[in-house]
C-alpha cells in the first residue's frame, strides 16, 4: 500500500510540474488533461461502434481460459519447479512494474521537453495517459472481482463484490499485464516502419504476461483479460493520431511541424 501511495503522490505532482515545463508549441498541457475525461466518455461508443471485437474478445477469450486456468497455470508453474527462473522473471515482470514503469515515462517526457524532442514527448504523454486509464480500470475490476493469486489459494473463483481495497485478492485482471500492454501498441504505432519494434514490444509484452503466471501470481485467464484492456485502451488513446505538419513561414519558407493531438 505504501507503493501505491507514493505513486499516487508522483503522479499526482507530475500534474502540477508538467505544465511548467511543458508551455511548446507541440504540447498544450491544458488540452491534454481535458483528454482525460473526453476519452473516457468516448469509450462506450469507441468499443461498440468502432472496436466490438475487443469486447467480444475480452468477453469470449476470457472465459475459455477461466475453464482452462488449472491446467495452464499448473504447467507454467512447473517450468520453474525449483525456482531456477526467479530471477529472469523478476527482471521480465519489472517492465510491467508500476513503480518502474510510471517514474520512467515521467523522466522520459521531462528529458524529451528539455531536449526538445517533441515526438518522444508525445510518445510518453500518450503512453501515459494509457497507462494511466488502463490501470484505473484494471484496479476498479480487481476490487470488485476480488480473486484469489493461484499461489495464495488453490481456488480460482471469484469473490466478487466485497469492496475490499487492503485485502490480497487482488489476482483478476493482471496490473502488469495491463501496463505493459497499455504501451506496447502506442510504441508499435508510432514506428510503423520498423518492423522489429514491433516484434520487440509485443515480445517482451507476451513475456510479462507469461512470467506472472509462472511465478504463480496470476492465473492465465487474469494476464489475458489485463492484456486485453490495456491493448484496448491504447486503441482508444491512439485514435487521435499526432501528425507532422507542414507550415509555411512569413518569409515564404516550408517548415516540417510536429502536431499533437490528444
Amino acid at each position: 500500500m505504501k507503493i501505491r501511495k507514493i505513486l499516487l503522490i508522483i503522479l499526482a505532482l507530475s500534474f502540477f510540474v508538467l505544465p511548467l515545463m511543458a508551455e511548446t508549441e507541440s504540447f498544450d498541457f491544458k488540452e491534454y488533461l481535458l483528454s482525460y475525461p473526453k476519452i473516457v466518455m468516448d469509450a462506450p461508443q469507441f468499443y461498440l461502434k468502432e472496436k466490438p471485437e475487443l469486447i467480444a474478445s475480452f468477453a469470449l477469450g476470457t472465459l475459455a481460459l477461466y475453464t482452462l486456468d488449472y491446467p495452464i497455470t499448473e504447467t507454467a508453474m512447473k517450468l520453474n519447479d525449483e525456482g531456477k527462473l526467479n530471477d529472469v522473471y523478476s527482471i521480465v515482470g519489472g517492465f510491467g512494474e508500476a513503480k518502474y514503469v510510471f517514474p520512467a515515462l515521467g523522466v522520459t517526457a521531462l528529458g524529451a521537453h528539455l531536449f526538445d524532442a517533441d515526438e518522444l514527448l508525445d510518445i510518453s504523454m500518450v503512453s501515459l495517459k494509457s497507462a494511466v486509464l488502463s490501470s484505473a480500470a484494471t484496479y476498479t475490476i480487481k476490487t470488485i472481482a476480488q480473486r484469489g493469486r493461484p499461489l495464495e489459494s488453490i481456488d480460482k473463483k471469484f469473490l466478487g463484490l466485497d469492496f475490499d481495497l487492503g485485502g490480497d485478492n487482488k489476482s483478476f485482471p493482471s496490473g502488469h499485464s495491463t501496463l505493459v500492454w497499455s504501451i506496447a501498441p502506442i510504441l508499435a504505432a508510432h514506428y510503423p516502419d520498423s518492423a522489429w519494434v514491433k516484434y520487440l514490444v509485443y515480445s517482451l509484452a507476451g513475456a510479462v504476461s507469461f512470467s506472472r503466471v509462472a511465478q504463480g501470481e496470476h492465473w492465465a485467464s487474469d494476464v489475458f483479460a489485463g492484456a486485453v484492456i490495456g491493448y484496448s485502451t491504447a486503441q482508444l488513446c491512439l485514435k487521435d493520431k499526432a501528425q507532422i505538419r507542414l507550415i509555411i513561414s512569413e518569409y515564404g519558407s516550408i517548415v516540417a511541424g510536429f502536431s499533437s493531438s490528444f
